[in-house]
């Protein structure tokens, strides 16, 4: 059971394969494996604690990469300090949705607007030629900020960038490996601001802000049933599919216990039987 909801998460928060050694990968996994069991199978906390927790479990190799203090022991828990918490602060999801050799505020944006909220960003309408943007959206020489903002003066591109773009900004003070930085990757002249907003909900700044924004949403636990029960039942769910219903309620009314609610789920005959097909 540990294996197979190892695997949901690494496929459903995209980290499944990123773009770094093995040795930073395999301390990537183990930090999140360990939130993911002290929430889910250890402590059975409301899931959302995989969110917003304030503690992260890394050895001295992963302490010295994030900047953050070596646990006496070797491993442990230690605190994040300010501005991360819970899984979104992990290496393992911030590098998830990367574009090349760098972050993408876009991929990170359509990663929590699709993933995180459930929220279908449309896909790009067929004048647009991505390949060649408008005014210096493409110039490798200014500012990342800068190029990101040309997709809001533009009326084909901003009515979806507008729904990605801030989330991705508020995260871009983390790196393709989640290290802190104050600057654009190679340009010491372009500061981040790392302002960001989670559209219909509020601004934040990084990645610890960013979860306390989903939880107030009241969109996060209702999403994450809908995307372990597509993971469960190998099919698409409609928004008011009655099966999701019953079990978002059945999650809420157990506190957001995410062992319980796969529990409860596997005894339903919804899960153990297909309905035959209509002649």
């Amino acid at each position: 059971a540990k294996d197979q909801l190892h695997r949901y998460h690494a496929m459903w928060l995209g980290y499944r394969a990123i773009p770094h050694d093995a040795t930073l990968i395999e301390a990537f996994n183990a930090e999140t494996t360990a939130l993911i069991d002290r929430v889910v199978f250890d402590e059975r906390e409301n899931y959302a604690t995989l969110f917003t927790a304030e503690e992260t479990y890394i050895d001295g190799f992963l302490a010295e990469h994030y900047g953050l203090e070596a646990p006496a022991s070797g491993e442990d828990w230690v605190s994040y300090g300010p501005d991360r918490a819970g899984i979104l602060s992990h290496g393992s999801v911030l590098a998830a949705f990367s574009k090349f050799t760098d972050t993408s505020p876009t991929q990170r944006g359509i990663f929590i607007a699709e993933r995180l909220r459930c929220n279908e960003i449309p896909a790009p309408p067929p004048t647009v030629d991505a390949d060649n943007p408008p005014g210096n959206a493409d110039d490798p020489n200014a500012c990342k900020e800068e190029r990101y903002g040309i997709h809001a003066e533009i009326a084909s591109c901003a009515a979806c960038h507008n729904l990605m773009d801030p989330i991705g900004m508020g995260l871009e003070n983390y790196d393709i490996a989640g290290r802190f930085r104050e600057t654009d990757d190679g340009k010491p002249d372009c500061e981040i601001s790392g302002q960001g907003a989670l559209p219909g909900v509020g601004s934040f700044s990084g990645p610890g802000a960013l979860a306390e924004r989903l939880v107030e949403s009241g969109e996060l636990e209702r999403c994450a049933t809908e995307q372990y029960l597509q993971f469960a039942l190998g099919r698409d769910l409609e928004e008011d599919d009655p099966l999701l219903d019953h079990v978002a309620a059945d999650f809420e009314a157990t506190d957001y216990d995410f062992q319980q609610m796969i529990s409860n789920l596997a005894s339903l005959e919804a899960f153990g039987f297909r309905r035959e097909p209509s002649n």
